[in-house]
């Protein structure tokens, strides 16, 4: 549960939002530990590529031919790691982030 408060915070401090739980606060632990199950990660839907003809996405995210259109997560990866991608594609959607932050400007 401290990482759902810290990945709350930035949403809260930046006014865009907040996590919200359908249940209530006694119960929000062993909810989230209910749901806590294996799965699979969606990887190389959207892949990363230098051309359209062998991907989706340039290595900004952008994808190609479409001036104002990214992809962030684990779909872009071109293949599947050894570990979970979950930490990968939270820095990949950091450094989108801070792509679009220039790009906006």
């Amino acid at each position: 549960m401290k990482s759902h408060a810290v990945l709350d915070r930035g949403p809260q401090a930046s006014g865009i939002g907040r996590l919200e739980y359908l249940q209530t606060p006694d119960r929000c632990d062993q909810h989230v530990l209910d749901q806590a199950l294996d799965g699979y990660h969606q990887l190389g839907i959207t892949r990363m590529s230098e051309s359209g003809r062998d991907g989706v996405v340039d290595p900004d995210c952008r994808v190609h031919d479409v001036s104002n259109l990214f992809v962030a997560g684990s779909s872009v990866f071109p293949t599947a790691g050894q570990a979970n991608p979950t930490l990968p594609a939270v820095a990949l959607s950091l450094r989108l982030g801070d792509h679009l932050q220039r790009f906006c400007r």
